[in-house]
């Protein structure tokens, strides 16, 4: 398997980090229709500034949905490709939480630190794959006609 550190499946995003970290050479159709139920930019817009629940191995936390960005590389606003930011009201470790509150559906991300201060700002990174395309990820040392 490649070495691939935190950051760069951050920066990578979340479908093809995912089937880099597995080594699949593609995104299966399961996959892609995963990334259909995944919350649209405007679904974390709808509630930014106001407190969710995060659910995970360190029991249920409120956080406030503090930022919505873009990603490199994606059009802006890009409702399918996006960052969200939220400051927990307790330390938190990175991993995956279930997202919820009454006019948000709740979904499971990956969140990661991206304060030095531990727990001060989670960020995930949604990078879902429109249907119908097919997301194909090589390794970094792959060389084609090798």
């Amino acid at each position: 398997m490649p070495d691939a550190s935190r950051r760069t499946l951050l920066a990578a995003g979340g479908i093809g980090a995912a089937a880099l970290v597995a080594g699949a050479p593609a995104v299966s159709s399961a996959a892609s229709a995963r990334a259909a139920q995944i919350p649209t930019r405007s679904s974390f817009a709808a509630v930014r500034g106001t407190v969710v629940k995060m659910r995970g191995p360190s029991g249920v936390v409120r956080a406030v949905v503090a930022d919505i960005g873009d990603l490199a590389g994606a059009r802006a606003g890009d409702q399918r490709r996006y960052s969200v930011i939220l400051r927990p009201k307790r330390p938190l470790p990175d991993g995956i939480y279930r997202v919820s509150s009454p006019k948000l559906r709740g979904t499971s991300l990956f969140f990661a630190n991206v304060d030095r201060r531990p727990g001060a700002r989670l960020q995930a990174i949604v990078s879902a794959a429109p249907r119908g395309v097919r997301v194909s990820v090589q390794s970094p040392h792959h060389r084609p006609g090798a």
